[in-house]
Order: C-alpha cells, then structure tokens, then sequence
C-alpha cells in the first residue's frame, strides 16, 4: 500500500489540526480536514468586533511558541509564500507594574536578556538571571523532548530519560526533576532575591494554564524567558486570520480535501482498528484519525459505539475521560481606542504586551478566588497593545487594545470584593458590565483618563469561549487543566500508560510479537515492520538455556561473559541467525499476573545487560534477539544505563526482538531454521506473529 492510498482524517480545524493535516499530507496521505464550524483557524481569527476599521485577534493573537517550533521550522517557509508575515519587537517585548506602598513599580523585558538585567535592583539577581537562561539552554532539548513527546509508555519515557542522562548527566536530570516538581513561587524564591523576575515572569504562567503555585512551574517560567528573549512577540501582519488564510492555501495545494461546516459524528472501530468516520454529510472511510477535539468529545461521543464493539482499551479510557478536569476560564476583552494609552510610567508605552500583577502575590489571590468561583478583586490584566507593532489594525490616530483576563470562574457563584451580585451569571448583562468596569479601573490606576479614551468594547465572557470553541470545555482556552496529574507523563488522564498496560496482553496468553527498529525510535532510518527484507526473518537459530539461573533469580541479566561461554561450547552465533533465549518463562504464558511478575517495585522478569545488548548489536552477525519473556528487555529494564538496553542498542542498530515465545524445549541448541511470519503493517513498528523453528527429523 502507498503512502498516497492511506486514507487519513483530521478532525477540527484549529492550529493542532491545521499542521496535522500540512505533515500528513506531506508525508504523502489522502488527507480529509473536517472542521464543525465555517471557517478553519478555531482560536486563531480575526475580526472587526467594536468598530469599523478595528481589527481585532478574536482569541489568540501572540505566536512566540509556534515560531519557535518544529511545525513553524518546517512549514514556515510555505507560509510565507502564501501571505503569512509575522510583526514582532526588537526592544522591549513584555513588562508587568504594579502598586507597592503607594508607589508604583514597573520591570520591563527587552529583547537582549542583558538589558534586561541591568534593571533589576538586586546585582546577585542580574547574574542569577543570566545563569537561568544559560542553564535554560542546556535543558532546551530535553525540557521540549518530554513537552513534546507522546509518554504514555515506558519506552518513551526512558528515550527522554535517557537522552536527559547523555546531556545533563546525573546531577542536571536531578535538579530539572527537582524544578519540573517545584512550583513557579517556589523556583523564585530559590533563586532570586529581588521582586522584578517575579513580577515579570510569574504572569506568563498563566499562559500556560499553570497558577503560580502549580508544579512544572519552575520549568515552565523559564521556558517563557527563553522564548520572548529569543523569538520576541510575533503577531500576524493585517490579523491573525491572515495566518489562517496562509494555512488553508497550503493545505489545499497539498491536496488536503478540506470539509468546512461539517461535523464529525463518529469514529468507527471494526477489529481493533479505525475504519471511517461518520460525518453530518455523510461516512468517510480511514485507515487513521487524528482528533484534535477534547478528551470528553472523543471518548463519550465520537468513539462511543451503541452496539457494544467499542475495544476494551477505549472503554477504559472513556472512563478516564469522564474524570478529567478542565481548567480555569478566561475573559476576553476588545476595546478601540481614542489613541494610544497614556501610562503613567512612559516605559510601557513601548511595550507590546503587560500584565498587571506584582507576580505570585496578587496572581495568586486572583488564582485561588476564581478557582472558589469568585470573581477576583484585583485580577491579573494582560493589556496587549497590538497598535505598536502593527498600527493597520485601526485608523490613524487611534489604536487596538487586546485584554485577556485568566482568572474567571465559568459559572460564578460569588464577587471576592462583596460589590457585584452575581445570582444572574455571565448572561446577566449587569455582571458583565460591573466587572468590566472593575477592569477598567485597575487599567485607570496605572493610566489617568484610560476611560475616556475608550469608543467601544467587546466583552466574551467564558461561557462565551465555549460556544465557539467545544473544545474549550468550561471557558478554559487551553484544552484542560495542566496540573502534573494530567501532564507529562499523565497526560491527558491521571491513568497515564493505562493503553500500554493493557494492550500488553490478550485475552490469557501472551501473543507472539516482533519489534522492528522503528519500535524504538520513530522517524529514524530503520525498518518498519512492512519493510524487513524477508531473508532477514528466515534464518539458523541457537538456543541459550539461563532456566537454572533464573529459578535462582528472576531479574537475572544475561551477560557477555555468559555468551561467550556458550560460544566457546557450541561455536559462533550465526550470520544471519537469532539468539533465543530459554528462561522457563513459557509456562506461566496463561497466568497474567505470574507472567509479569509485577510488585510495588516493578516487574521481576529476566533480561540481558547493558554492556551485552550492545554487544550482541555491534559485535555479532545475528538478525534478532528472541526471548520467552514479555519484552526483550528485563522487567526492570528501565534501571539499566541506558534504560531498556536491548531496545536501545538491537533495535537501533537494525536487528529484531521477538517475544513471548513457547516450546523452546523442542528446539536443538543448535541446527534450526527461524520462520518469522509478522503482518507486513505499513509504518507498523511491531506485530503479532508466527514463529516456527525447522527442526531435523528423526
């Protein structure tokens, strides 16, 4: 089957969906967009929401992530073939102020990270500022290898780990472990003296979803630092619906049949594997479906099948999905201006973007209250001001103002500061009128007259946020709560790795499986399993007998010295050949539990060391590995340097494991002929499969 003939989905419209679709298509699928709404884009629009000649980024309007990610990397330069162009600052780029003791107090963030120093008070923080950045760096590509990596199972989880060990070495995966689980108030308080990063840096973690006091945190504000210091604040040229526009024409170019105003309705799942997708137009058929819709939409609606069929692996999942959290909602605020504001301190009349908050203090408060359904007394103002970088977006002499508030509760039930009655929710105009009112006093403190500058306004409240959006379930805009139990290796559900574990086995016996290379590492130069050239799965095969030394132990390791023994006995290990491994581990193949051995520690299964994996890989002619065990690796494979050795050092050098294997007792030592028979799986990185050994008659 050709890439071409691969039938691919992409349902949802938004950013996520919008670069699936650009890769799928590129790496050659038939690829069909389905987006519920009128437009692509999601959260990515704009549009004239106050006034004539006002152009407003409806939701989403500051790009520093995507221009620093590997999609903007690859695709960026088709886009801005089709019209894309980013605006960005050179100087200054962020700031935050606020009143302390009467006075008000304002740090501003420029471009040059030196520059930004020199204004901190404190000179021990103006080079612990530098060494957080620097550091920042060393950890750039781990920090981003976790973020952006799929760490549902264990192998991706110890690719990270150990590409973290190979960089940071032991002592620096210690202290990321250590920030990764500190909170942003906590990581502060560690390393800095003085109040400007603090105030600063605290805010963006909303931007993340994160509150001041949520783990990851400590990594996370330094995340924030990096990219604003190095990529600045891209916005789009004319609005962001030009960057959508840029997407759609690319897409169509690439041969994506795009479905706007059309809704996905259901996935349909016939034998463990997708087979269309019913929409409100009708069914299309797949061979794969990218959902880029909430955990609740997918596992309650789209993979909910009446008759039953639903795999168990979904069904558990859909029981995750019932539990997840969404987070906190968001106000969105649009205002056309009189001119440009006129801030007391003249420094943020430069900046494109502000935040209202003296950093963990206030944005605490504000965070804590909104999480109790209070309307905050003091909210953090995100104050985004557009007009500097791009002053086309309103008519001469006057200006834009983008206001984002990132503490709102959906359903309030009650006014932290005791003055507004909230008994008629957000579809009380009254509410929405006094809170705006609020917002814009605490703007006013910071800019004499604001209000009188103000000619329209545009309030999207955050029940608001979902009506155009159904992923942003509760009025939260970034797709569900990031607190560490649905992150990283969490993420989506607190049930992190529940597919792994229970795709581990069918039914009561453990299936014969085969791992190609891509198993370890996707992406790289190695064979799928639908490419294995067959001569490499038909070949001599000696068997290895460790059943004593496992009844002594069961996380008994094979070693190179134990290889060797055997080689000094019966010859070299065939060109072409497979190495079994004989451990005695096929009779418990119809008791799960005694299978795989499992306790509070992990699982006891025996495996093969480091030093004699990368042997067997680099030193020897043998086309695979083949053990009785549930992996080619010992159950606690992850403990060895580098975790899971067997699938690092075999499988990334172009050899196969096979596992699960019985009847070992019938095969000579030496004299038989392997059969590897997998399902040729296009892009497949392992497979259920026959293994029959040819052994002499009597």
């Amino acid at each position: 089957m050709s890439d071409r003939a691969v039938k691919s989905v992409v349902i949802g419209g938004g950013i996520n969906g919008l670069v699936a679709a650009a890769e799928l298509a590129r790496a050659g699928r038939q690829v069909t967009l389905l987006e519920r709404s009128d437009r692509l884009g999601g959260f990515i629009a704009s549009e004239e929401r106050t006034l004539p000649g006002f152009t407003h980024d409806v939701y989403s309007s500051w790009h520093p992530l995507f221009v620093s990610g590997a999609a903007y990397a690859e695709l960026g330069a088709e886009l801005e073939a089709r019209g894309l162009r980013y605006l960005n600052a050179d100087g200054a780029v962020t700031a935050s102020t606020f009143i302390r003791s009467g006075q008000q107090r304002t740090v501003v963030a420029h471009r040059d990270p030196q520059v930004t120093a020199e204004g901190f008070s404190d000179p021990r923080d103006r080079d612990a500022y530098v060494a957080m950045l620097e550091e920042f760096g060393t950890r750039a590509e781990t920090v981003f290898g976790a973020l952006g990596s799929e760490l549902g199972s264990t192998a991706s989880v110890a690719r990270v780990a150990w590409q973290a060990m190979r960089t940071l070495k032991a002592r620096g995966v210690e202290l990321l472990a250590r920030d990764g689980l500190s909170s942003g108030r906590g990581y502060l308080r560690r390393t800095f003296a003085g109040w400007e990063v603090d105030a600063l840096w605290t805010p963006w973690l909303l931007h993340a979803g994160l509150s001041p006091d949520s783990a990851t945190g400590g990594i996370m504000l330094p995340v924030f630092a990096g990219a604003l210091h190095q990529f600045g604040l891209p916005i789009v040229a004319g609005g962001a619906s030009g960057f959508v526009a840029a997407f759609e024409s690319l897409l169509r170019d690439s041969g994506v049949d795009i479905q706007a105003g059309v809704e996905a309705e259901r996935i349909h799942v016939a034998a463990g594997r997708v087979r269309g997708v019913s929409t409100s137009r009708g069914r299309i058929a797949a061979d794969e479906v990218l959902a880029s819709v909430s955990p609740q939409a997918l596992y309650s609606t789209l993979l909910s099948e009446a008759d039953g069929s639903t795999p168990p692996v979904i069904r558990a999942q859909a029981q995750a999905a019932a539990h997840y959290r969404a987070g906190r909602g968001a106000i969105q605020l649009h205002m056309a201006m009189n001119g440009s504001v006129a801030w007391s301190d003249e420094r943020l009349r430069e900046v494109p973007l502000i935040h209202l908050s003296d950093g963990a203090g206030s944005t605490g408060i504000a965070v804590a209250q909104a999480e109790a359904g209070l309307l905050p007394n003091e909210p953090t103002v995100v104050v985004g001001q557009q007009s500097i970088l791009d002053p086309s977006r309103a008519p001469d002499g006057k200006s834009t103002l983008w206001l984002q508030l990132q503490e709102a509760p959906f359903e309030p039930r009650g006014d932290a500061a005791g003055t507004i009655d909230v008994a008629g929710g957000w579809a009380d105009s009254a509410v929405r009128e006094q809170y705006l009112d609020r917002v814009i006093d605490r703007i006013e403190t910071f800019a004499p007259g604001f209000r009188s500058n103000i000619l329209a306004t545009d309030f999207i409240a955050p029940p608001d946020l979902l009506a155009a959006n159904p992923n942003a379930v509760s009025g939260d805009p970034y797709g569900g709560s990031a607190e560490i139990d649905q992150n990283l290796r969490w993420r989506p559900f607190p049930e992190g790795g529940v597919t792994e574990r229970l795709c581990a086995v069918s039914g009561t016996s453990v299936q014969r499986h085969i791992r190609a290379p891509v198993h370890w590492i996707s992406g790289r130069e190695g064979h799928d399993v639908s490419t294995i050239p067959p001569h490499r799965l038909i070949g001599p095969a000696v068997v290895l007998d460790i059943r004593d030394r496992v009844t002594e132990n069961p996380d008994f390791l094979l070693d190179v010295a134990d290889i060797q023994a055997w080689e000094a006995e019966h010859g070299s290990l065939p060109e072409n050949g497979w190495l079994l491994v004989r451990s005695g581990w096929d009779v418990f193949a119809n008791d799960q539990d005694a299978f795989l051995n499992a306790d509070e520690t992990g699982s006891h299964t025996p495996g093969i060391t480091a030093e004699a994996a990368e042997w067997l890989a680099t030193q020897t002619p043998l086309s695979g590995f083949g053990v009785e065990t549930v992996g080619i690796d010992a159950g606690r494979g992850a403990e060895l340097t580098p975790p899971f050795p067997a699938h690092y050092h075999l499988l990334g050098n172009d050899k196969y494991g096979i596992t699960s294997l019985q009847n070992l007792g019938d095969v000579p030592v030496t004299g038989a002929v392997l059969i590897v028979a997998p399902l040729p799986i296009v892009g497949g990185s392992g497979s259920p499969t026959r293994v029959f050994a040819l052994v002499q008659g009597e």
